[in-house]
């Protein structure tokens, strides 16, 4: 017979995989199921995970104020979706089902689960990132392997890319989108690979030095400015980590930090400068700000509900004319989104989390809920549920608050 414990294993491993393909791959717009099924299939596995590992105890004062506010926030914006132009079905289901659930998880504390959960994520994208090196170089760019075929994708106008075998795919030319549907995507899920690997990992073991490489080295052939800035993100944390002591910081840290500042100042200068380029075309950094614009023009004509969650009409209809006249409407970031499309009652409240995280969070949680906010500003994630992961996780308050930045374990 099979323990119960492998079967939540087996289970929480499922989950894993399927928000990893659920963050916008390919797989999720070849027509192979329906969006709103595989959210319902998500809900199901983390509330099978959520019954197989609940145990009877009493919850802290805080967890269950903090949850009761949210449910009264997220109720009342299920309703404002029924009658505005939102989605109360897909708000309904990721909101009100899988976000509550997936705080319950963590209000568990189970840090057996938590640590085979993160395990897995870190291992699964690690495979990705193999992969999708391997056939970067020795397909796309040497062209010693050629693709099997072309699959059709519905992403804005269908289209047909090219395919490696399932396990690779070409939809952005000249960039390595893995299995993802875009390059931006792909840099999402190594930026949190990135940081799980920095938190939760020993770095000082030689796998996990080969994991953090490959996965810098994959950013790197993306080509994103989210995923520069991730990376540079990541060392101010590392060389604060590394000089850190008990009675401040190791004399040679007022040394290094300045040149290590500098280098990463003219890295992301020149990057910029190599953008800026182009500045009248597709460049990601003037998208970004005109999104904010057009997303703060749409909250000014509804600031307490919002135009409701996914109606991104408005939020294009806001865009200058250029993006318009070209048809280069894609959103680049969620923070601005979420407040055109949840208004005050929907932000006020994250931001509310967000200072609670970092203010009463340990040295983990404060990390992650600035890369939490980091990935909101610069990626448009809030319509995956690693966002709402994430969200879950900013919304917990753990008990226990003494723990160190790195764990000496192997997850």
């Amino acid at each position: 017979m099979i323990s119960k414990n492998k079967i939540t294993n087996f289970i929480a491993f499922v989950f894993i995989l399927s928000i990893i393909l659920h963050t916008n791959s390919v797989y999720q717009y070849m027509g192979i199921i329906r969006n709103d099924i595989w959210s319902v299939f998500d809900c199901l596995l983390i509330g099978a995970i959520f019954f197989l590992t609940f145990k009877k105890q009493k919850y802290n004062a805080l967890t269950l104020i903090l949850l009761g506010f949210y449910l009264v926030t997220a109720v009342f914006l299920f309703l404002s979706n029924l009658i505005n132009n939102g989605d109360p079905v897909a708000y309904g289901i990721k909101y009100c089902i899988f976000l509550p659930l997936a705080f319950l998880i963590f209000a568990t504390n189970n840090k057996e689960l938590f640590e085979r959960m993160i395990n897995y994520f870190i291992k699964i994208v690690f495979f990705i990132s193999v992969i999708s090196l391997f056939f970067f170089f020795i397909g796309d760019k040497l062209s010693i392997l050629s693709p099997i075929n072309k699959v059709t994708v519905q992403w804005g106008t269908p289209k047909d890319i090219d395919n490696y075998y399932f396990l690779y795919f070409v939809p952005q030319n000249d960039r390595n989108s893995g299995i993802f549907i875009e390059g931006p995507m792909y840099a999402l899920v190594l930026s949190i690979q990135l940081f799980l690997i920095f938190l939760f990992r020993d770095i000082r073991n030689m796998k996990t030095k080969i994991m953090l490489l490959v996965t810098i080295i994959t950013i790197i052939t993306i080509g994103t400015l989210t995923g520069y800035l991730t990376i540079m993100l990541l060392c101010i944390f590392f060389f604060l980590n590394y000089f850190k002591r008990k009675k401040g910081f190791a004399p040679v840290f007022y040394v290094i930090i300045p040149i290590v500042s500098a280098a990463i100042v003219i890295i992301f200068l020149s990057l910029y400068e190599s953008k800026a380029n182009d500045l009248l075309g597709n460049l990601s950094i003037m998208q970004r700000l005109n999104d904010y614009e057009a997303s703060f023009l749409t909250w000014l004509k509804n600031p307490i509900v919002g135009v409701g969650y996914g109606n991104e009409e408005p939020i294009i209809a806001n865009m200058n004319v250029y993006r318009l006249t070209n048809k280069m409407t894609g959103l680049a970031n969620s923070l601005g989104v979420f407040l055109a499309q949840g208004g005050i009652f929907a932000t006020l409240p994250l931001l509310i989390f967000v200072i609670i995280s970092l203010i009463c969070g340990n040295v983990r949680k404060k990390i992650l809920t600035i890369l939490f906010l980091f990935l909101m500003i610069f990626c448009v994630y809030l319509y995956t549920n690693l966002f709402l992961i994430f969200y879950a996780y900013i919304i917990y308050q753990p008990i226990n608050k003494k723990e160190k930045l790195v764990s000496t374990e192997e997850c």
